[in-house]
């Protein structure tokens, strides 16, 4: 699929604004332009809330693009048939026109998956890492989960268990998050160090996989990211 441009991240990490600044406006792509993605708008998706540059990948038609990779992967009990099974509406959604989609995940599995997809990681360098982690505390942790995955046509049968318990869970919990889901399980310091080690793996498996990517940014600022052309 060579329409689909990837942007990596590490969560917390600016991802969705590269995003934005690369292809809002970028007539070769098909944006995520539903009405709620935009800060001005009364009634704007919960996540913008926490995250500005965020954007749920919807359009303003209604049509809504299928998640992937850390979006669900987590979620399901056989990926291959899902991969399959949203391959259509991957097509529908992309009206003759290219298409980003922001994760974190790395290089080398989207590159297994979508080989002729153009793939952009942008990573900050290691002197301010932690300073991203903190973020992704401040925002990522805190947005609401994934529950209504089984809505959209054909999913509940790729569903696994651990996709129905963050799904019990939200109906006891109005305010439900990855926070707080794992907060009911461990005290926080043992959330952070958790999260601290899944985020840093990440991160320098990323580095370590980069001849995967078409292109890798390092960042020590905002400044620096987007001065940076594609």
């Amino acid at each position: 699929m060579k329409f689909l441009t990837f942007v990596i991240a590490i969560s917390g990490a600016k991802g969705h604004g590269f995003a934005r600044r690369m292809f809002e406006n970028n007539p070769e792509y098909r944006w995520y332009n539903h009405p709620k993605n935009y800060l001005e708008h009364d009634n704007k998706f919960k996540k913008l809330d926490f995250s500005g540059h965020h954007f749920q990948k919807q359009f303003a038609d209604g049509m809504s693009f299928p998640h992937m990779f850390d979006r669900i992967e987590k979620y399901l009990n056989d990926i291959d048939g899902y991969y399959k099974h949203i391959e259509n509406e991957i097509y529908e959604c992309s009206q003759d026109k290219k298409l980003c989609y922001v994760c974190h995940e790395p290089p080398k599995r989207i590159r297994e998956r979508y080989p002729e997809s153009n793939i952009i990681q942008i990573l900050p360098t290691v002197d301010v890492l932690e300073y991203y982690f903190n973020r992704h505390l401040q925002t990522s942790m805190l947005f609401p989960l994934q529950v209504n995955i089984h809505k959209r046509p054909g999913r509940t049968k790729f569903l696994n268990d651990y996709y129905w318990e963050h799904h019990n869970y939200s109906l006891k919990d109005k305010d439900h998050c990855l926070m707080n889901f794992y907060k009911k399980d461990m005290n926080i310091n043992e959330v952070i160090e958790m999260e601290w080690k899944k985020q840093s793996s990440l991160y320098y498996q990323n580095i370590q996989e980069s001849c995967y990517a078409n292109k890798t940014i390092m960042f020590d600022n905002e400044e620096n990211l987007f001065k940076d052309q594609i």
